[in-house]
């Protein structure tokens, strides 16, 4: 006699980038163990793969790349996952400044905001009167390589790599250059002929992407002093 089949509910929710509904479903043991060893972890690069790997395991609409999809969708689907799964609440530690001193609280992941700067962030830029690209978001690896949850404004060097990953296309008024049949360093040399102001209106598309953050207050029990909390790192967020 076969034992019991569990019913696994189904949930759903839509990615930040173009609205697309995605079905998935919770955790559960082989996902669990895959979390548990990435607690266990400080190595970055290990956590990104295995929280991949939960995605790819959990989400069930079809045709969705985890892998290609732009890091803040990751983000927002391992956050509605991990509600689901486990729970809302994370427990967090924050210092109080003032006693060098951490304390525990709550972080409640149904206050999560999404921050869209620009309802619609323009990923064409027009470099010339001939000349232009077309960008795409940066996944959730190259996030993590490329250091984006830090300031990139106007940094040239960081715009440089960042270009290598996120370049999707460049055209002119004859023909349009798929990047993905060209080599790292033709790339490079192309980016090389950016001038600053050029670099200033790339630097706008990466500054303006979506991004997920938490913010809260907390009073601290060793000084009564009110502590602002604020998450964005992505890294953050997988706990």
């Amino acid at each position: 006699m076969n034992l019991p089949q569990l019913q696994t509910p189904v949930y759903k929710t839509k990615l930040i980038s173009n609205n697309k509904e995605i079905l998935f479903r919770p955790f559960l043991v082989k996902e669990e163990k895959i979390l548990l060893t990435s607690m266990e972890t400080k190595e970055t690069d290990t956590i990104i793969e295995n929280y991949i790997q939960i995605l790819k395991n959990c989400i069930l609409s079809e045709n969705t790349d985890i892998e290609k999809l732009p890091s803040f969708d990751c983000i927002l689907l391992f956050i509605e996952l991990r509600k689901k799964s486990i729970g809302e609440i994370i427990d967090i530690s924050i210092k109080d400044p003032e006693i060098n001193k951490y304390f525990d609280v709550e972080m409640d992941l149904n206050n999560i905001k999404i921050i869209n700067k620009r309802k619609k962030n323009n990923n064409k830029i027009q470099l010339t009167e001939d000349i232009g690209i077309v960008l795409k978001y940066p996944t959730i690896k190259e996030a993590l390589s490329l250091g984006l949850e830090k300031n990139i404004n106007n940094n040239f060097e960081k715009i440089s790599d960042i270009l290598i990953s996120c370049i999707d296309k460049i055209y002119d008024s004859d023909k349009i250059y798929e990047i993905k049949n060209y080599t790292k360093e033709e790339i490079i040399k192309f980016i090389d002929q950016l001038t600053p102001s050029m670099v200033s209106d790339i630097s706008s598309f990466f500054s303006n992407m979506p991004k997920i953050i938490y913010e809260n207050t907390y009073p601290s029990p060793f000084s009564q002093k009110k502590i602002q909390v604020r998450v964005e790192n992505f890294i953050d967020f997988l706990i």
